[in-house]
């Protein structure tokens, strides 16, 4: 809070400010219906032209200054409350809506409101209760899948144990199955020469 210009410029980018808020509550539906667009006929009549653009002075001198500025007005307004504005907010609407429905994120209540969702309803409890069911369905294939390892791994060690032969008759891919049972986490690598597994298998053993 202590960064005073960084912090204005944020609330500003937001739309927050006491001036970008007022072009911005231009935008309520309740306004804009109010809006007055028809123009009289003797108006238009007025502004209609006949001259081709390509003749008129719009780069030099005073008239290309007034039209660079009055573009740049326009493009300012457009981004402020026009269409670009409105655009930018389904754009944000629509990506929000997505980050919920494939359960990229943690919800939270800014990225509801990204959405256009307002209120905990039930929808609200649909993407939260999607999200848990996702994170049970992982766990339970993680755990699945440990399972499926465990088992796999143990055949093949009861099979060894089935020849009832010391260890430096096993090959080598006999000693990496029991070197893989009897190992904790953080143990070195099961090596790759035959003398050098059983030496591994002796010491994991104890």
């Amino acid at each position: 809070m202590q960064r005073l210009t960084k912090n204005r410029k944020a609330v500003l980018t937001r739309g927050w400010g006491p001036k970008t808020l007022s072009y911005n509550c231009l935008l309520h539906k309740e306004i804009a219906s109010t809006k007055n667009t028809t123009i009289s006929d003797t108006s238009t009549i007025a502004l209609t032209s006949t001259i081709n653009p390509a003749e008129l002075n719009t780069r030099e001198g005073l008239a290309g200054t007034l039209i660079e500025r009055i573009c740049l007005q326009y493009n300012e307004d457009a981004n402020r409350n026009g269409a670009s504005a409105i655009d930018r907010k389904k754009k944000r609407q629509e990506t929000a809506k997505e980050k919920l429905e494939q359960h990229g994120q943690r919800i939270s209540a800014g990225l509801l409101v990204s959405s256009g969702q307002y209120r905990i309803d039930d929808t609200v409890h649909g993407y939260v209760k999607r999200v848990e069911d996702k994170r049970k369905q992982q766990e339970q294939q993680a755990q699945r899948k440990r399972r499926e390892a465990y088992f796999k791994l143990k055949e093949k060690v009861d099979k060894v144990r089935e020849k009832c032969s010391s260890p430096d008759k096993w090959n080598s891919g006999e000693l990496a199955t029991m070197i893989q049972w009897f190992r904790h986490k953080g143990d070195a690598a099961i090596p790759k020469t035959v003398a050098e597994r059983c030496q591994q298998y002796l010491e994991v053993c104890g």
